[in-house]
């Protein structure tokens, strides 16, 4: 895949680094918690030696110095935000963490094909400073969230046109020809919670394993690039509509009580489009079946 450039912002165990560098991408993998980053250093040797990854233990933020950065006994919890780090009386530790812009650290490389943005409560700063960024990334990532039409919305300001609404659990898209089967997946999964025997049962039910390039993904990784994945891309009105429907999802169900789910946003530039990548509006006729 030649010399194309991935930024893993939020590279926690290093699952989604293992992966770009597995594809022939070459890397940057920047994480908070310099356990990871050691760890990193030592699984990726060979990577890091021949000049392919690079790691970079600092935070990703709208402040420049150091922040308090709270370690969760939950990795993927980690976060600027005591609060989000210790959600569910889960026990945190601070340590202290030198912290940049992310326009700041895309300025000091080739312009990227990728990034991907995984910093528990901190997407929305990084992708704030994005206008600041000499050449915004082709690709883009974040991890859905209460705010991220806002985020959705400057994207869109800033030459992406294009988004993908992805279910991390199983890499389903969400469009608005299928939110209604989204909904009732999540109904059930909300009834089991309270059901021990029903739930008993779904736990048995394991989501598509998906594969791509061969490589099966460890369990809370963030997956493949969205041009990897099966789908359609949206526009930004019908990205919109599937991030009101999932608001109103969540105010029913509680964004971390029964039926949670995780979801990845992802966004293309107009140059993208513009070479292939095919955006449907919402009157346009279907290229495959959707799931309804």
């Amino acid at each position: 895949m030649g010399n194309d450039l991935i930024f893993d912002i939020g590279m926690n165990n290093g699952d989604d680094t293992a992966y770009y560098l597995a594809c022939g991408y070459e890397v940057v993998a920047v994480e908070a918690n310099p356990q990871f980053c050691e760890s990193a250093r030592g699984r990726f040797s060979t990577e890091v030696g021949d000049g392919r990854l690079t790691v970079r233990n600092i935070g990703i933020s709208s402040h420049v110095g150091d922040l308090t950065f709270w370690v969760s006994e939950r990795s993927e919890w980690s976060s600027f935000d005591k609060d989000l780090a210790t959600r569910l009386a889960v026990p945190a530790s601070p340590m202290t963490i030198s912290t940049m812009r992310l326009c700041d650290l895309l300025n000091e490389y080739p312009p990227a094909l990728y990034v991907k943005i995984d910093i528990e409560g901190s997407d929305s700063d990084a992708i704030r400073t994005l206008k600041h960024c000499s050449s915004p990334p082709s690709y883009i990532s974040f991890e859905g969230h209460p705010a991220a039409a806002t985020d959705i919305q400057l994207l869109s300001q800033l030459g992406y046109c294009a988004f993908k609404f992805v279910r991390q659990n199983d890499w389903r898209e969400t469009t608005t020809d299928n939110m209604r089967w989204h909904s009732r997946k999540r109904k059930i999964r909300a009834f089991a919670a309270n059901h021990s025997l029903l739930q008993k049962g779904l736990s048995h039910v394991r989501p598509r394993q998906v594969e791509a390039n061969g490589w099966q993904f460890p369990a809370g990784s963030s997956g493949p690039l969205a041009r990897e994945l099966p789908g359609r891309w949206m526009d930004i009105t019908e990205t919109l509509a599937v991030v009101n429907h999932r608001r109103a999802l969540d105010s029913t169900f509680e964004i971390d009580g029964p039926g949670a789910e995780w979801w990845d946003i992802h966004a293309a530039r107009h140059e993208q489009i513009g070479r292939g990548e095919h955006i449907r509006r919402r009157n346009e006729s279907p290229t495959q079946t959707p799931v309804s």
